[in-house]
C-alpha cells in the first residue's frame, strides 16, 4: 500500500491514481513497516492506520484578520461619518481607500479570513469620498455667508 501525495489517502502499489481525490500518483510515498510488541496499538499514521480524527501531521494554521483591512473598514466609517465636514471626510476617506486597496492586493485566501470586510472597506470609503466632494462646495458658501453676515453684525 502507498499514501496519496495530495489526500493521504491509502491505495494500492499498482495505482496510478488516487480513488478520493483523482491525483495522479508520480510520487509516491511507500510508508515503512514497524514491529510492534504483542498488544501494542499501531500509531496513527504507522502501518497503514488512518486516525479517526484526520491527518494529524497536517499543519494548518489558523486564519487570521487583515490589519489593513479593518484598518480601511474603520476609516471608511468614520469617513462616512465625517463626509459632512468636507475636508476631513476627503481626507479620512482617501486614507482608507489607500489602505483598503493595499488590504485588497495583499489578499491571501489561506492567510485572511476578511475579504468581505476588505470590499465593504472599499465601498464605504468610495461612498464616503463622493459624499465629501459633493458637500465641499457647499460648505464654502456656508462659510462665505457665515463671514458675510459675522461681518454684517460688528460694523
Amino acid at each position: 500500500m502507498k499514501q496519496c501525495i495530495k489526500c493521504g489517502s491509502w491505495i494500492e502499489d499498482e495505482a496510478n491514481f488516487c480513488n478520493v481525490c483523482g491525483m495522479r500518483q508520480d510520487k509516491v510515498y511507500v510508508a515503512p513497516v514497524r514491529n510492534q510488541g504483542a498488544g501494542q496499538q499501531p500509531f496513527a499514521g504507522e502501518n497503514n492506520v488512518r486516525s479517526p480524527y484526520g491527518n494529524p501531521y497536517r499543519n494548518e494554521l489558523p486564519k487570521s484578520n487583515s490589519g489593513l483591512g479593518i484598518a480601511g473598514f474603520v476609516l471608511g466609517i468614520i469617513g462616512l461619518l465625517f463626509s459632512c465636514c468636507g475636508g476631513i471626510g476627503v481626507i479620512v476617506s482617501v486614507i482608507g481607500m489607500i489602505l483598503s486597496i493595499v488590504a485588497m492586493v495583499k489578499y491571501n485566501p489561506v492567510i485572511h479570513q476578511n475579504r468581505g470586510l476588505v470590499i465593504a472597506g472599499l465601498i464605504l470609503n468610495g461612498i464616503a469620498l463622493l459624499f465629501s466632494l459633493i458637500v465641499i462646495p457647499f460648505w464654502g458658501i456656508f462659510w462665505e455667508e457665515f463671514f458675510h453676515e459675522l461681518q454684517f453684525f460688528y460694523l
